[in-house]
């Protein structure tokens, strides 16, 4: 079982999000060592649509989430996972 997250992006502080992604995807780097991330990416028009990650347990997926710099600065608003049966 893997589990999904969606991610919306809290469009007042959208302005802010490249100056943070530096810091997310040094973190993303940091995860996919271990194979916890499947996989990860915004959608088209991501400001509307957001983004989405993939994690191999619900346990990577708590754990990404709660150290992601675009969720702790208030930057994206994340949803519970979701297990998804791929």
């Amino acid at each position: 079982m893997k589990y999904v997250v969606r991610y919306s992006t809290v469009q007042e502080r959208a302005a802010d999000l490249m100056t943070v992604y530096p810091l997310h995807k040094a973190y993303i780097d940091a995860f996919e060592p271990a194979t916890d991330i499947v996989g990860i990416g915004a959608f088209e028009d991501p400001l509307t649509n957001g983004s989405m990650a993939i994690f191999a347990s619900l346990d990577s997926a708590h754990r990404f989430v709660a150290g992601d710099p675009f969720v702790t600065k208030g930057l994206v608003k994340p949803s519970e996972p979701l297990p998804w049966d791929a």
